[in-house]
């Protein structure tokens, strides 16, 4: 599975599309029939580049002004 390069979707994402991410997340598969369809490649996509927090600090510590 290869991460689309910079495309946009106009798609809705709904509830219905949780189900079979999980599963697809969890290495389960799918075991019966559904309407909904994985967000995983687009998720794998996301993460993939640049865009994630390369520090281990925390961005705001409790208890300090």
């Amino acid at each position: 599975m290869s991460p689309a390069q910079d495309k946009t979707v106009n798609a809705m994402a709904e509830m219905v599309d949780l189900v079979p991410t999980v599963l697809e997340l969890s290495g389960i598969g799918e075991h019966f029939p559904h309407n909904g369809k994985s967000w995983v490649p687009a998720l794998t996509h996301a993460f993939s580049g640049s865009g994630f927090l390369e520090s281990e600090e925390p961005l705001v510590e409790v208890g300090q002004t």
